[in-house]
C-alpha cells in the first residue's frame, strides 16, 4: 500500500485490514514483536501520508464497521470502522439519541483485549475519553441511548 498525498509518499512495511478484535490483537502483537511502528486508520481518519510511515504497520480498521443498537438495554455498540454519524442516524430512526460514552473496547500495546468503563479500568476509561490514544487501539465504543427529547 503506497500512501501518497501529492507532496509525500510513504511505503509501509505492511498494511492490514482486520475483521475482528482478535485480528487487531494479533496485528498489534506482530508490530510489537517485529519492532514496527503502528499507524491506525479508522473511518474518522483519512489515509494521508502523515498517518503512515516507511517500514511501519498500517492498521486499517474500516472492516470493524459493525453497529448494533440494543434498544431494550439502551445501548449502541459501535465498531471503530463505523462511518461518522452512523450511530446518530440509526438512533434517530428509532426515536433515540446518543447520550453518553459508557465503555471502550481496546487492544493494549501488549495485545490484550480490554473493556474500559466507569467500573472496570476506570482510569483508562477516563484517559481514553479525553482522547489520549497512547494506551492501545480502540476497536469498539458503547454509548448509552435515551428517548429523543428526554434529558
Amino acid at each position: 500500500m503506497l500512501v501518497w498525498n501529492g507532496i509525500v509518499s510513504r511505503l509501509p512495511a505492511l498494511a492490514i485490514s482486520p475483521a475482528t478484535v482478535l485480528e487487531v490483537a494479533a496485528a498489534v502483537a506482530f508490530a510489537r514483536d517485529h519492532g514496527l511502528r503502528l499507524f491506525v486508520l479508522g473511518r474518522g481518519a483519512s489515509p494521508v501520508a502523515n498517518q503512515a510511515a516507511d517500514r511501519a504497520l498500517t492498521l486499517d480498521l474500516s472492516g470493524l464497521d459493525a453497529l448494533e443498537l440494543d434498544v431494550d438495554a439502551g445501548l449502541a455498540h459501535v465498531g471503530a470502522g463505523c462511518p461518522p454519524g452512523a450511530v446518530e442516524r440509526a438512533a434517530a430512526e428509532r426515536g433515540l439519541s446518543v447520550d453518553a460514552l459508557v465503555e471502550i473496547e481496546l487492544v493494549s500495546p501488549q495485545g490484550l483485549v480490554l473493556a474500559a468503563g466507569q467500573d472496570e479500568h476506570a482510569a483508562l476509561f477516563r484517559a481514553l475519553g479525553r482522547g489520549d490514544g497512547r494506551f492501545g487501539v480502540v476497536t469498539r465504543t458503547t454509548f448509552r441511548l435515551r428517548p429523543r427529547g428526554r434529558r
